[in-house]
């Protein structure tokens, strides 16, 4: 169903992949609406071998993941162009999943875990403002179904 990576000699393990995706610091979700692709940046965090977002309660991304739950999603840790080899050098995973709205405790507890990743040493300004958005904020959890990594790591 997943086609192989191209280029198998930047292949990387799927352990690597999860790293990459530990490591980022946003990723850029691809939905389906239908009609036409759609593609938007989010910040997320990567917990227990999810990957969660924060996200309004309506809006394109959310009609979209509602309606076609099938999801890309791609984050890129390492970028550096390298212009005396015409090249660039990158490591990146990308994975293919189920996007669903959570809540109740685990929501919360992602909310606090994006706050500790974005805004470390802020969290009690974060949980202040988590309570009082909490119910104008969603969160997405994206089950993995399949990883795939790339790197070139240069010379």
């Amino acid at each position: 169903m997943f086609r192989p990576v191209r280029r198998s000699e930047r292949q990387l393990s799927v352990q690597e992949a999860y790293k990459i995706l530990e490591k980022g610091q946003y990723g850029v979700l691809s939905t389906w609406d239908g009609e036409f692709p759609y593609c938007v940046p989010v910040n997320y965090v990567f917990i227990d071998g999810y990957i969660y977002f924060h996200t309004a309660l309506d809006g394109h991304k959310v009609d979209s993941i509602k309606n076609y739950p099938k999801v890309c999603f791609n984050v890129v840790a390492e970028n550096e162009i390298l212009e005396q080899e015409l090249s660039t050098k990158y490591e990146s995973a990308t994975v293919f999943g189920r996007a669903e709205f959570v809540d109740g405790e685990e929501k919360k507890q992602v909310l606090r875990s994006l706050v500790k990743k974005l805004s470390p040493g802020y969290e009690n300004e974060g949980e202040k403002c988590i309570l009082s958005m909490l119910n104008q904020t969603g969160v997405v959890r994206i089950s993995i179904d399949y990883i795939t990594a790339k790197a070139n790591r240069g010379k």
